[in-house]
C-alpha cells in the first residue's frame, strides 16, 4: 500500500505537537525492512510522509506501494521505540 492508502485505510495518531515521527514498514523482494521518518507539522505530515517516503523509496530502489504499516511513534520532543 501507498502512505495516502494507509492514511486513509487506518486510523492514524497523529500528535497535536509539532515533529511526529514515524516508522514505515515494508516488503520488497521477500525482505522486510523499516525505516523512521519524521515530519515537520502535524497539519502536513501525509504530504510530508509522502515526500519523503518517495525520496527513499528511489533512493532504495523500493516499489513506493510496498509499506505493510505506518505508525507514529511519538514526536521530536519524547523519548519514542
Amino acid at each position: 500500500m501507498t502512505v495516502l492508502e494507509a492514511f486513509r485505510n487506518r486510523a492514524l495518531w497523529v500528535p497535536e505537537r509539532e515533529n511526529p515521527i514515524y516508522r514505515v514498514e515494508y516488503i520488497s523482494d521477500g525482505h522486510s525492512g523499516r525505516v523512521i521518518i519524521s515530519v515537520e507539522a502535524p497539519e502536513t505530515a501525509k504530504e510530508e510522509l509522502q515526500k519523503q517516503w518517495e525520496a527513499f523509496a528511489q533512493d532504495k530502489r523500493v516499489p513506493e506501494a510496498c509499506i505493510r504499516e505506518i505508525i507514529c511513534i511519538g514526536n521530536k520532543y519524547e523519548n519514542y521505540k
